[in-house]
């Protein structure tokens, strides 16, 4: 009766039981809310970042109707689907559950209190692999500049986040995670 969905920038850092899973139900169920996600780029108990969502199949289904229609009539929204998402929730007074932190991590927070093996998903929320994670991982903002010359990048202040706030951990984790992930050429071609 329930679905996780992530978006595309994510990475499974640790297993989700379904004890976890269980948890996550309960909590949910309990508050009566439509969805659970969570933060956006602060730590702060703010439910705002849908790129990790749990949602209860039947009560949000019913509502996909009504956000189409809420698009069209108001639309368009700042941060697309997400902006539309909160407005349309936001104005029709539907409940939401903050999901747990360790659910929608971001890779420029400071790890602690948390430890790693705590981190469910963790979302490039901003930064991604050649637009400011590897100057994270290499503690060198720098990077960020040469990976988008020209211009400001509108991640500078979350890459001076995660050098100055998790000295890169997170990042560099990431980033040897994806470099483990990516098939060998010869084993494709």
């Amino acid at each position: 009766n329930h679905v996780l969905y992530t978006d595309s920038d994510v990475i499974f850092a640790n297993k989700i039981s379904k004890a976890d899973i269980h948890s996550i139900t309960s909590e949910m169920v309990s508050s009566g809310a439509v969805v659970s996600y969570g933060r956006e780029a602060s730590k702060k108990p703010q439910i705002a970042n849908t790129g990790v969502m749990f949602m209860d199949l039947k009560k949000f289904g019913a509502l996909v109707p009504k956000i189409f229609n809420h698009l069209v009539e108001k639309g368009p929204f700042p941060a697309l689907d997400q902006g539309l998402i909160n407005n349309y929730l936001t104005q029709n007074q539907e409940s939401r559950h903050l999901l747990p932190i360790h659910y929608n991590w971001k890779v420029y927070w400071k790890l602690e209190p948390s430890s790693f093996e705590e981190v469910k998903i963790l979302h490039f929320h901003g930064p991604k692999r050649g637009l400011g994670l590897e100057a994270i991982a290499h503690l060198d903002p720098g990077i960020l500049a040469e990976q988008s010359p020209g211009h400001v990048d509108p991640y500078s202040g979350l890459v001076k986040q995660g050098i100055c706030c998790d000295r890169g951990r997170m990042a560099t984790w990431a980033v040897e995670s994806m470099v483990l992930l990516t098939p060998n050429l010869t084993d494709i071609c």
